[in-house]
């Protein structure tokens, strides 16, 4: 998990080696979640923080490194990406007729883009690493029924 710290802007990364699991977990994650304009800052660790997606919204940054931790060199990471959440871009091209509809296209490709962009960004930092798969969901999400485990 990740959060930034309100006052200074600092990406912190919440994992196991600075944070108690069983005392800190529920904290982290409050502080990772706290989407301004949505929930507040969380105070914790006697910092405030928000979500760390304010800063990146895919963090492959600390999944390579952390890799680099058990392996000696870039080529020996393997990255696959499994997108979900992600804005789905419509193929037709009909024209909106109002201000609010223009807005609301602009913010899907938007988002759309800006999370694509970060991953070619860490393709173009990380060149030597292998990029094996991207895999990112094709329609929406229709509710509960992904979770339900009775079959």
């Amino acid at each position: 998990m990740s959060a930034v710290d309100v006052d200074t802007g600092e990406y912190t990364l919440f994992n196991n080696t600075n944070l108690d699991y069983y005392s800190e977990l529920a904290h982290a994650a409050m502080s990772s979640g706290s989407i301004p304009g949505v929930f507040p800052p969380q105070r914790f660790k006697d910092r405030w923080f928000m979500d760390g997606g304010t800063v990146w919204n895919v963090n492959i940054d600390s999944a390579i490194q952390g890799c680099l931790e058990k392996v000696d060199s870039l080529d020996k990471i393997t990255i696959d990406i499994f997108s979900c959440g992600v804005d789905i871009l419509a193929t037709e091209t009909n024209a909106s007729t109002s201000a609010k509809g223009n807005y609301d296209r602009h913010k899907t490709i938007y988002s759309y883009y800006s999370g694509t962009s970060e991953i070619a960004s860490h393709m173009k930092a990380y060149p030597t690493v292998n990029w094996r798969y991207y895999i990112q969901e094709q329609g929406a999400l229709g509710g509960t029924a992904e979770i339900d485990f009775r079959n």
